[in-house]
């Protein structure tokens, strides 16, 4: 059996109320969850396990390279490369 590596994903859902109806949102914007998976589809399916609602979309994050930076700057930014900073449309 081989382990397949995981990656982040960022899972936008819609809100329902106790009924399951979609709840609108005052804000325009749309809550998400942040889970680890081999794959989309297995973050969305997570997701929804999750927070109990229909999930609306599935981004996969990335974290940023440093590459072309100054020496201090990419010194300073790695101690930081365990957080997720880009998005992959």
């Amino acid at each position: 059996m081989q382990v397949a590596a995981t990656r982040s994903y960022r899972c936008t859902y819609t809100p329902v109320d106790r009924d399951g109806f979609p709840v609108p949102c005052d804000t325009g914007v749309l809550p998400f969850v942040q889970v680890r998976a081999a794959t989309a589809e297995d973050a969305q399916r997570a997701a929804h396990a999750v927070v109990g609602c229909p999930i609306t979309e599935v981004q996969r994050l990335e974290p940023r390279g440093h590459a072309g930076l100054p020496a201090a700057v990419a010194a300073f930014c790695a101690a930081f490369d365990d957080t997720v900073t880009g998005v992959l449309a």
